[in-house]
């Protein structure tokens, strides 16, 4: 019999090429699904962004700026103003076009710590299809149409730039997700335990001032108040009573309480969880290296919204997101990660749809069980990175100057 000869079709083109056009399809497939969902509206649109673009055509761009046309800080009524001056038939489709390509280039970032993390370009490309097409993604961007993809991009690429070892980058892309939302507190932990270990210099923080400023400063030119722009994050916090607005945390076992004394004192347990969350990791013997600042990351963010009320159902976006990583870092972590998808694509298509899947309290005790695994695993990984703890923080040799330098010399 006469042998069959067969082609290898992956040898007619690079490895590039072929990662090329694998990302460019699904690139193509996710603008179509993000099409497919831009009709769909919610109370937010109706309530908020709708009026605000009234506000925006009614006083100017310069007027819009002066006045403050709603609740955020200046950078994301740039936006509004911008999407406002093209030629959109529909302005909130506009908007979610803004957070497409925020979530494009989340995506790339995703790829880029996976890459430098595994040297494995497959796991590379699966990771930025897998970040692109995430449900919570496409809920929260394409039919929501919530701006969370574009402050969350902005602290994945803070964390791409601590596996770098480049924390004045690092502490500036913290800032300007700080400058488009408050929810980039969730990642003050990991931050802080870096700062008091030497990771990251005192210095480079001047980015804050300095990125917050130029936030504020063309709203300020327009004759806007300097305390009104100081003060935006404050009347935020003042707006809800409820200690529990749909996301499943450990607030979830009183949802519907309305108490701001319960609250106050909420505020101060969860400050006093985030302090014990730095005084223990601090306290280790190791440095982080890349692999533990992303798992360390991860635990921040999902900790932080999982311990203080006032939690709203998209807050835990940032964890899926950027939890994601982990599966394919080490694939034991999956199911961990599964647990955070589900928890973050539930309650954003619960409060979105208004259908009930899970009682949250169930959900918020998966959550606790991810967190206390999720912390034993980082014990694991002990034994990686350089000593370092209380007695040898601040040394030069923990200096991440000459940990650059010696790495460009390897």
């Amino acid at each position: 019999m006469k042998k069959t000869e067969t082609v290898k079709i992956s040898g007619a083109i690079s490895p590039k090429a072929e990662s090329m056009i694998f990302m460019t399809l699904v690139v193509l497939i996710g603008i179509l699904a993000r099409i497919f969902l831009f009709p769909i509206g919610s109370g937010d649109q109706s309530n908020f962004l709708e009026p605000w673009f009234k506000k925006i055509d009614e006083l100017g761009a310069a007027g819009a700026l002066k006045d403050g046309v709603g609740d955020y800080m200046p950078p994301y009524f740039w936006i509004m103003i911008a999407v406002n001056a093209l030629p959109f038939g529909n302005k909130i489709y506009g908007l979610k076009c803004v957070s497409g390509i925020a979530d494009l280039i989340a995506a790339l970032f995703v790829r880029k710590i996976v890459v430098k993390l595994t040297g494995n370009d497959t796991k590379a490309d699966l990771s930025f299809a897998a970040a692109f097409m995430l449900p919570t993604v496409l809920i929260n961007s394409a039919a929501w149409g919530q701006c969370d993809s574009i402050y969350t991009l902005f602290l994945i690429m803070c964390v791409y730039y601590l596996t770098e070892k480049r924390d004045i980058a690092a502490v500036a892309c913290f800032s300007v997700s700080f400058v488009f939302k408050l929810q980039a507190i969730f990642i003050v932990p990991l931050l802080t335990v870096l700062l008091l270990k030497g990771r990251i210099r005192a210095r480079a923080f001047i980015s804050f001032p300095a990125v917050y400023l130029a936030a504020i400063l063309p709203s300020l030119l327009c004759g806007r108040s300097l305390l009104s722009l100081l003060t935006v994050y404050f009347r935020q916090a003042g707006q809800y009573g409820k200690l529990n607005m749909t996301l499943p945390n450990i607030w979830s076992v009183v949802r519907g309480v309305d108490s701001l004394r319960l609250g106050q004192a909420g505020v101060m347990f969860a400050g006093a969880g985030c302090l014990m969350f730095v005084y223990y990791f601090y306290r280790r013997d190791q440095m982080p290296d890349a692999r533990g600042t992303v798992v360390l990351a991860v635990l921040s963010v999902l900790f932080v919204p999982y311990i203080l009320p006032y939690m709203h159902e998209r807050y835990y976006y940032p964890a899926a997101v950027m939890g994601l990583i982990l599966v394919f870092i080490d694939r034991r972590l999956t199911p961990l990660w599964l647990v955070i998808e589900f928890a973050s694509v539930t309650s954003q298509a619960d409060f979105l749809f208004d259908k009930k899947t899970l009682d949250l309290r169930c959900t918020a005790l998966l959550i606790t069980v991810v967190l206390m695994a999720m912390f034993v695993y980082y014990g694991t990984l002990g034994g990686r990175g350089e000593k370092t703890g209380p007695a040898s923080a601040g040394k030069g040799d923990n200096d991440p100057l000459k940990e650059q330098e010696y790495d460009r010399k390897k």
